[in-house]
Protein backbone atom coordinates (compact mmCIF):
# COMPACT_ATOMS: atom_id res chain seq x y z
CA UNK A 1 0.00 0.00 0.00
CA UNK A 2 3.35 2.22 -0.05
CA UNK A 3 4.03 1.89 -3.25
CA UNK A 4 4.25 4.86 -5.14
CA UNK A 5 2.98 4.99 -8.88
CA UNK A 6 4.39 6.91 -11.81
CA UNK A 7 1.40 8.98 -11.68
CA UNK A 8 1.85 10.19 -8.37
CA UNK A 9 5.19 11.31 -9.73
CA UNK A 10 6.42 14.98 -10.98
CA UNK A 11 5.68 15.98 -14.38
CA UNK A 12 9.21 15.59 -15.37
CA UNK A 13 9.65 12.40 -13.86
CA UNK A 14 6.66 10.90 -15.72
CA UNK A 15 7.57 12.62 -19.01
CA UNK A 16 11.31 10.86 -18.35
CA UNK A 17 9.76 7.80 -17.42
CA UNK A 18 7.51 8.41 -20.90
CA UNK A 19 10.53 8.90 -22.78
CA UNK A 20 12.89 6.22 -21.80
CA UNK A 21 11.09 2.63 -21.96
CA UNK A 22 13.99 0.96 -21.20
CA UNK A 23 14.73 3.05 -18.15
CA UNK A 24 17.21 0.95 -16.09
CA UNK A 25 15.49 -1.17 -12.91
CA UNK A 26 17.91 0.97 -10.34
CA UNK A 27 17.17 4.22 -11.43
CA UNK A 28 13.40 3.16 -11.95
CA UNK A 29 13.03 2.06 -8.21
CA UNK A 30 14.30 5.26 -7.13
CA UNK A 31 11.78 6.75 -9.23
CA UNK A 32 8.90 4.53 -7.66
CA UNK A 33 10.46 4.73 -4.36
CA UNK A 34 8.85 3.62 -1.18
CA UNK A 35 7.40 6.85 -0.09
CA UNK A 36 3.77 6.99 1.38
CA UNK A 37 1.78 9.50 -0.67
CA UNK A 38 2.26 12.54 2.52
CA UNK A 39 5.96 12.24 1.94
CA UNK A 40 6.61 12.82 -1.62
CA UNK A 41 7.44 16.51 -1.65
CA UNK A 42 9.85 16.16 1.33
CA UNK A 43 12.95 15.72 -0.62
CA UNK A 44 14.26 15.01 -4.01
CA UNK A 45 15.23 11.12 -5.27
CA UNK A 46 18.16 10.31 -4.52
CA UNK A 47 21.18 10.32 -6.81
CA UNK A 48 24.75 8.61 -6.13
CA UNK A 49 28.34 10.45 -6.28
CA UNK A 50 31.74 8.93 -6.33
CA UNK A 51 35.27 10.01 -6.28
CA UNK A 52 38.41 7.92 -6.88
CA UNK A 53 42.24 8.28 -7.77
CA UNK A 54 42.88 5.39 -9.70
CA UNK A 55 46.68 5.94 -9.27
CA UNK A 56 47.62 6.64 -13.33
CA UNK A 57 49.66 4.25 -15.20
CA UNK A 58 52.13 6.79 -15.10
CA UNK A 59 52.85 7.09 -11.49
CA UNK A 60 51.92 3.57 -11.06
CA UNK A 61 55.68 2.46 -10.56
CA UNK A 62 56.58 0.67 -7.63
CA UNK A 63 60.42 1.60 -8.11
CA UNK A 64 59.09 5.61 -7.05
CA UNK A 65 60.46 6.55 -3.77
CA UNK A 66 56.70 6.81 -2.32
CA UNK A 67 56.55 3.40 -3.58
CA UNK A 68 59.37 0.93 -2.64
CA UNK A 69 56.95 -2.19 -1.23
CA UNK A 70 57.92 -4.44 0.45
CA UNK A 71 60.52 -2.32 2.24
CA UNK A 72 60.13 -1.14 5.66
CA UNK A 73 61.76 2.09 5.85
CA UNK A 74 62.43 4.22 8.81
CA UNK A 75 61.13 8.19 8.22
CA UNK A 76 64.41 9.13 8.28
CA UNK A 77 65.87 6.35 5.81
CA UNK A 78 62.56 7.70 3.40
CA UNK A 79 63.14 11.19 3.80
CA UNK A 80 66.78 10.92 2.73
CA UNK A 81 65.83 8.81 -0.42
CA UNK A 82 63.03 11.85 -1.40
CA UNK A 83 65.97 13.78 -0.87
CA UNK A 84 68.08 12.25 -3.27
CA UNK A 85 65.68 11.91 -5.16
CA UNK A 86 64.40 15.21 -5.67
CA UNK A 87 67.93 16.49 -6.53
CA UNK A 88 68.32 18.26 -9.88
CA UNK A 89 71.35 17.79 -11.92
CA UNK A 90 73.02 20.90 -14.54
CA UNK A 91 70.29 20.03 -16.98
CA UNK A 92 67.44 20.18 -14.43
CA UNK A 93 67.03 16.25 -14.50
CA UNK A 94 66.73 14.09 -11.50
CA UNK A 95 70.25 13.25 -10.65
CA UNK A 96 69.97 9.83 -8.53
CA UNK A 97 66.80 7.27 -9.22
CA UNK A 98 66.13 3.95 -8.19
CA UNK A 99 68.46 2.48 -11.06
CA UNK A 100 71.15 3.35 -8.25
CA UNK A 101 69.64 3.01 -5.72
CA UNK A 102 69.46 6.57 -4.95
CA UNK A 103 72.75 7.36 -4.98
CA UNK A 104 73.52 3.94 -3.00
CA UNK A 105 71.01 4.31 -0.21
CA UNK A 106 69.23 1.09 -1.81
CA UNK A 107 71.00 -2.39 -1.55
CA UNK A 108 70.86 -4.60 -4.48
CA UNK A 109 68.45 -7.18 -2.94
CA UNK A 110 66.42 -4.26 -1.27
CA UNK A 111 66.14 -3.08 -5.26
CA UNK A 112 65.28 -6.24 -6.43
CA UNK A 113 62.80 -7.20 -3.72
CA UNK A 114 61.16 -3.70 -5.20
CA UNK A 115 61.52 -4.75 -8.55
CA UNK A 116 59.66 -8.04 -8.01
CA UNK A 117 56.90 -6.22 -6.37
CA UNK A 118 56.40 -3.96 -9.26
CA UNK A 119 54.17 -6.43 -11.26
CA UNK A 120 50.95 -5.89 -8.81
CA UNK A 121 51.58 -1.84 -10.40
CA UNK A 122 51.21 -3.01 -14.35
CA UNK A 123 48.56 -1.35 -15.98
CA UNK A 124 47.38 -4.91 -17.32
CA UNK A 125 46.96 -6.32 -13.68
CA UNK A 126 45.41 -3.27 -12.32
CA UNK A 127 43.52 -1.64 -15.65
CA UNK A 128 41.05 -4.54 -15.10
CA UNK A 129 40.47 -4.16 -11.19
CA UNK A 130 39.39 -0.44 -11.55
CA UNK A 131 37.13 -0.49 -13.81
CA UNK A 132 35.48 -3.03 -11.77
CA UNK A 133 35.60 -1.11 -8.69
CA UNK A 134 34.29 1.81 -10.47
CA UNK A 135 31.38 0.36 -11.80
CA UNK A 136 30.31 -1.95 -8.79
CA UNK A 137 29.87 1.56 -7.13
CA UNK A 138 26.86 2.13 -9.23
CA UNK A 139 27.31 5.74 -8.94
CA UNK A 140 24.94 8.30 -11.02
CA UNK A 141 28.03 10.81 -11.05
CA UNK A 142 31.60 9.86 -10.68
CA UNK A 143 35.03 12.05 -10.34
CA UNK A 144 38.23 9.91 -11.65
CA UNK A 145 41.59 12.01 -11.07
CA UNK A 146 45.17 10.94 -12.08
CA UNK A 147 43.35 9.57 -15.27
CA UNK A 148 44.98 8.41 -17.59
CA UNK A 149 43.50 5.94 -20.11
CA UNK A 150 39.99 7.53 -20.60
CA UNK A 151 38.96 6.09 -23.68
CA UNK A 152 39.18 3.04 -21.45
CA UNK A 153 36.71 3.71 -18.87
CA UNK A 154 34.68 5.50 -21.35
CA UNK A 155 33.77 2.49 -23.15
CA UNK A 156 33.56 0.81 -20.47
CA UNK A 157 30.84 2.94 -18.91
CA UNK A 158 29.34 3.27 -22.77
CA UNK A 159 26.24 1.68 -21.95
CA UNK A 160 25.00 4.18 -18.92
CA UNK A 161 27.23 6.98 -18.94
CA UNK A 162 28.79 9.85 -20.88
CA UNK A 163 31.77 11.71 -19.84
CA UNK A 164 34.69 14.65 -20.17
CA UNK A 165 37.91 14.67 -19.60
CA UNK A 166 40.89 17.66 -18.81
CA UNK A 167 44.15 16.74 -18.83
CA UNK A 168 46.66 18.53 -16.61
CA UNK A 169 49.20 20.99 -18.48
CA UNK A 170 52.36 19.32 -17.71
CA UNK A 171 54.05 18.77 -20.90
CA UNK A 172 55.13 14.57 -19.32
CA UNK A 173 51.85 14.17 -17.85
CA UNK A 174 49.40 12.75 -19.78
CA UNK A 175 46.96 12.15 -16.77
CA UNK A 176 43.87 14.16 -15.72
CA UNK A 177 40.28 15.12 -14.15
CA UNK A 178 37.41 13.16 -15.61
CA UNK A 179 33.19 13.11 -14.54
CA UNK A 180 30.84 10.52 -15.80
CA UNK A 181 27.35 10.99 -15.61
CA UNK A 182 24.23 8.20 -16.12
CA UNK A 183 22.56 9.46 -19.03
CA UNK A 184 18.99 8.51 -17.94
CA UNK A 185 19.49 10.90 -14.92
CA UNK A 186 21.29 14.03 -15.92
CA UNK A 187 21.69 15.83 -18.83
CA UNK A 188 25.13 18.31 -19.48
CA UNK A 189 23.97 22.03 -19.63
CA UNK A 190 26.19 24.37 -22.14
CA UNK A 191 30.12 23.20 -21.62
CA UNK A 192 32.39 22.19 -19.57
CA UNK A 193 34.26 24.72 -17.39
CA UNK A 194 38.20 23.62 -17.53
CA UNK A 195 40.20 25.12 -14.94
CA UNK A 196 44.56 25.44 -15.15
CA UNK A 197 44.86 26.42 -12.02
CA UNK A 198 47.89 29.34 -11.35
CA UNK A 199 50.64 28.26 -9.19
CA UNK A 200 51.96 31.38 -7.90
CA UNK A 201 55.62 31.44 -6.25
CA UNK A 202 56.42 33.98 -3.60
CA UNK A 203 58.60 36.96 -3.88
CA UNK A 204 58.14 36.67 -7.98
CA UNK A 205 54.64 38.89 -8.48
CA UNK A 206 54.56 37.92 -11.95
CA UNK A 207 56.01 34.27 -11.55
CA UNK A 208 53.61 31.15 -12.17
CA UNK A 209 53.51 27.92 -13.32
CA UNK A 210 50.63 25.56 -14.38
CA UNK A 211 50.26 21.87 -13.56
CA UNK A 212 46.70 21.09 -11.93
CA UNK A 213 43.72 21.32 -13.00
CA UNK A 214 39.40 21.32 -12.24
CA UNK A 215 36.89 19.72 -14.80
CA UNK A 216 33.25 21.23 -14.03
CA UNK A 217 30.08 20.45 -15.21
CA UNK A 218 26.34 21.59 -15.08
CA UNK A 219 23.88 18.37 -15.23
CA UNK A 220 19.97 18.85 -15.28
CA UNK A 221 18.76 16.68 -13.47
CA UNK A 222 15.94 14.67 -15.37
CA UNK A 223 13.61 13.61 -12.51
CA UNK A 224 13.79 16.86 -10.59
CA UNK A 225 14.29 19.33 -13.52
CA UNK A 226 17.27 21.36 -11.57
CA UNK A 227 20.13 21.97 -12.46
CA UNK A 228 23.32 20.51 -10.14
CA UNK A 229 26.68 20.92 -11.08
CA UNK A 230 29.58 18.71 -10.31
CA UNK A 231 33.50 19.16 -10.06
CA UNK A 232 36.47 17.23 -10.12
CA UNK A 233 39.95 17.97 -9.18
CA UNK A 234 43.59 17.15 -8.08
CA UNK A 235 45.33 19.62 -6.23
CA UNK A 236 48.96 20.15 -5.72
CA UNK A 237 50.70 16.82 -4.15
CA UNK A 238 52.98 16.08 -1.02
CA UNK A 239 50.01 17.21 1.39
CA UNK A 240 52.61 15.80 4.77
CA UNK A 241 54.17 19.11 3.59
CA UNK A 242 51.96 22.00 5.38
CA UNK A 243 54.30 24.86 3.61
CA UNK A 244 52.34 23.91 0.28
CA UNK A 245 48.91 24.80 2.19
CA UNK A 246 49.29 28.27 0.89
CA UNK A 247 49.93 27.29 -3.02
CA UNK A 248 46.42 24.65 -2.48
CA UNK A 249 44.63 27.47 -0.54
CA UNK A 250 45.65 29.52 -3.66
CA UNK A 251 44.16 27.16 -6.49
CA UNK A 252 40.78 26.63 -3.99
CA UNK A 253 40.33 30.07 -4.46
CA UNK A 254 40.41 29.90 -7.93
CA UNK A 255 38.23 26.92 -8.13
CA UNK A 256 35.48 28.85 -6.02
CA UNK A 257 35.37 31.78 -8.30
CA UNK A 258 35.03 29.72 -11.27
CA UNK A 259 32.73 27.41 -9.60
CA UNK A 260 30.80 30.27 -8.19
CA UNK A 261 30.22 31.65 -11.71
CA UNK A 262 29.35 28.64 -13.68
CA UNK A 263 26.70 27.84 -10.65
CA UNK A 264 25.52 31.70 -11.39
CA UNK A 265 25.50 30.98 -15.45
CA UNK A 266 23.16 28.13 -15.14
CA UNK A 267 21.34 29.08 -12.30
CA UNK A 268 22.36 25.34 -10.18
CA UNK A 269 20.39 23.84 -7.13
CA UNK A 270 23.43 22.41 -6.06
CA UNK A 271 26.96 22.04 -6.26
CA UNK A 272 29.22 18.90 -5.32
CA UNK A 273 33.28 19.76 -5.60
CA UNK A 274 35.78 15.78 -5.75
CA UNK A 275 38.52 15.34 -5.33
CA UNK A 276 42.13 14.51 -4.14
CA UNK A 277 42.85 17.64 -2.46
CA UNK A 278 46.26 16.43 -1.15
CA UNK A 279 44.74 18.06 2.09
CA UNK A 280 44.40 17.02 5.50
CA UNK A 281 41.55 16.93 8.23
CA UNK A 282 41.44 20.54 9.70
CA UNK A 283 43.96 21.43 7.29
CA UNK A 284 44.44 25.23 6.18
CA UNK A 285 43.25 24.48 2.77
CA UNK A 286 40.55 21.82 4.51
CA UNK A 287 39.18 24.70 6.58
CA UNK A 288 39.52 27.30 3.93
CA UNK A 289 36.99 24.73 1.37
CA UNK A 290 34.59 24.86 4.25
CA UNK A 291 34.06 28.38 4.75
CA UNK A 292 36.17 30.12 2.58
CA UNK A 293 33.47 30.96 -0.25
CA UNK A 294 32.87 34.70 -1.08
CA UNK A 295 29.03 34.55 -0.97
CA UNK A 296 26.42 37.24 0.32
CA UNK A 297 24.41 35.95 3.65
CA UNK A 298 21.38 35.54 1.54
CA UNK A 299 23.15 32.59 -1.23
CA UNK A 300 25.81 30.81 0.88
CA UNK A 301 26.55 27.37 -0.47
CA UNK A 302 27.28 26.59 3.36
CA UNK A 303 29.52 23.55 1.94
CA UNK A 304 30.16 20.56 3.79
CA UNK A 305 31.62 17.71 3.80
CA UNK A 306 29.93 13.82 2.99
CA UNK A 307 32.49 12.61 5.24
CA UNK A 308 32.44 15.11 8.63
CA UNK A 309 30.93 12.67 10.50
CA UNK A 310 34.26 10.45 10.39
CA UNK A 311 36.36 10.34 13.83
CA UNK A 312 39.47 11.62 12.33
CA UNK A 313 42.59 9.73 14.14
CA UNK A 314 46.00 11.27 14.05
CA UNK A 315 44.89 13.19 10.75
CA UNK A 316 48.18 14.44 9.76
CA UNK A 317 50.36 11.55 10.41
CA UNK A 318 52.35 9.87 7.57
CA UNK A 319 53.61 7.46 10.23
CA UNK A 320 51.43 4.35 11.72
CA UNK A 321 48.28 3.13 11.27
CA UNK A 322 44.90 5.52 11.70
CA UNK A 323 41.66 3.63 11.01
CA UNK A 324 40.42 5.62 8.67
CA UNK A 325 42.28 7.23 4.84
CA UNK A 326 41.81 7.83 1.81
CA UNK A 327 45.48 6.46 0.54
CA UNK A 328 47.92 3.88 1.96
CA UNK A 329 51.58 3.57 1.10
CA UNK A 330 54.37 2.82 3.33
CA UNK A 331 55.00 6.35 3.48
CA UNK A 332 51.78 7.82 4.62
CA UNK A 333 48.17 6.72 5.61
CA UNK A 334 46.00 9.72 5.63
CA UNK A 335 42.71 11.06 4.57
CA UNK A 336 43.10 13.74 1.38
CA UNK A 337 40.09 13.09 -0.70
CA UNK A 338 36.76 14.42 0.11
CA UNK A 339 33.06 14.74 -1.31
CA UNK A 340 31.64 18.51 -0.55
CA UNK A 341 28.33 19.50 -1.45
CA UNK A 342 26.03 23.02 -0.29
CA UNK A 343 23.95 21.79 2.65
CA UNK A 344 21.33 25.13 1.74
CA UNK A 345 20.54 22.52 -1.01
CA UNK A 346 21.31 18.95 -0.82
CA UNK A 347 21.73 16.70 1.97
CA UNK A 348 23.05 12.83 2.40
CA UNK A 349 20.57 9.89 2.21
CA UNK A 350 22.68 8.98 5.16
CA UNK A 351 25.98 8.87 6.39
CA UNK A 352 28.18 7.13 3.51
CA UNK A 353 29.91 3.92 4.42
CA UNK A 354 33.55 4.24 5.81
CA UNK A 355 35.71 1.55 4.90
CA UNK A 356 38.79 0.87 7.28
CA UNK A 357 42.15 1.51 6.44
CA UNK A 358 43.89 -1.26 4.95
CA UNK A 359 47.24 -2.39 7.41
CA UNK A 360 49.74 -2.74 4.55
CA UNK A 361 50.60 -0.41 1.23
CA UNK A 362 48.57 -0.18 -1.67
CA UNK A 363 48.48 -0.75 -4.03
CA UNK A 364 47.94 -5.05 -3.53
CA UNK A 365 46.18 -7.70 -5.01
CA UNK A 366 42.84 -6.40 -3.83
CA UNK A 367 43.37 -2.17 -3.71
CA UNK A 368 44.66 -1.73 -7.51
CA UNK A 369 45.64 2.01 -6.53
CA UNK A 370 46.87 3.64 -3.40
CA UNK A 371 43.87 5.19 -3.24
CA UNK A 372 40.41 4.20 -1.86
CA UNK A 373 37.23 5.27 -3.43
CA UNK A 374 34.45 7.28 -1.65
CA UNK A 375 30.64 7.13 -2.25
CA UNK A 376 27.87 9.19 -1.41
CA UNK A 377 24.34 9.30 -1.85
CA UNK A 378 22.41 13.11 -2.21
CA UNK A 379 19.18 14.50 -3.00
CA UNK A 380 18.02 18.12 -3.04
CA UNK A 381 16.36 19.51 0.03
CA UNK A 382 13.11 19.82 0.04
CA UNK A 383 11.98 23.21 -1.22
CA UNK A 384 15.38 23.99 -2.62
CA UNK A 385 15.42 27.03 -4.52
CA UNK A 386 18.52 28.29 -7.10
CA UNK A 387 21.50 29.17 -5.20
CA UNK A 388 22.93 32.75 -6.41
CA UNK A 389 25.99 34.28 -6.07
CA UNK A 390 25.82 37.92 -6.30
CA UNK A 391 28.35 38.73 -5.22
CA UNK A 392 30.65 37.06 -7.84
CA UNK A 393 28.09 37.73 -10.51
CA UNK A 394 27.15 41.35 -9.05
CA UNK A 395 24.26 42.50 -7.64
CA UNK A 396 21.08 43.32 -9.53
CA UNK A 397 23.71 42.67 -12.72
CA UNK A 398 21.86 41.17 -15.76
CA UNK A 399 25.65 40.29 -17.08
CA UNK A 400 26.60 36.94 -17.55
CA UNK A 401 29.86 35.64 -15.20
CA UNK A 402 31.88 33.72 -17.85
CA UNK A 403 33.88 31.14 -15.50
CA UNK A 404 37.03 30.24 -16.69
CA UNK A 405 37.40 28.07 -19.69
CA UNK A 406 40.18 27.46 -22.71
CA UNK A 407 39.62 29.57 -26.00
CA UNK A 408 36.69 27.91 -27.50
CA UNK A 409 35.14 25.79 -24.64
CA UNK A 410 34.18 22.19 -25.31
CA UNK A 411 30.61 20.83 -25.56
CA UNK A 412 30.37 18.17 -22.91
CA UNK A 413 27.91 16.55 -25.08
CA UNK A 414 31.40 15.59 -27.66
CA UNK A 415 33.33 13.40 -25.09
CA UNK A 416 34.95 11.25 -28.39
CA UNK A 417 37.66 14.12 -28.50
CA UNK A 418 38.83 14.22 -25.50
CA UNK A 419 42.44 15.43 -25.77
CA UNK A 420 40.89 19.10 -26.36
CA UNK A 421 39.32 19.29 -23.19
Amino acid sequence: SKWLYSSQLSAPSQAMLRATPMFPFRAAVASLMFRCPDTVADSGVPFAVAHYNILAEFYGDNRNPWFLLPLNLTESERAAIMAKYYTKDGSGGYKYTFADGFGGLLSQQQMDSVNHRNNIFQWQNRGPKLISIVESLHADVISLVELDHFDEFRKALLGTHDGAFLRRPRKKSVDGSCLFWNRQRFQPVGTAVNVTFQDWEPNKAEVYHEDRVMLAVALKDLLEDKVVVFASLHLMRNPEDTGKDAVRILEVSQMMKSLSCLVADVGAHGLVVMGDFNAVPESWTHTFLLHGWQDCPSSEKQMRGAFDHVKWQCPSCHEGNPSVCTTRTNARSMWIDYIFYSSRTLELTEEPKVDRCPDQAIPDEMHPSDHLPLRAELRLRQGAVALASPAVAGRGSSTRCTASRPAGGTDVKDHKDHDEL
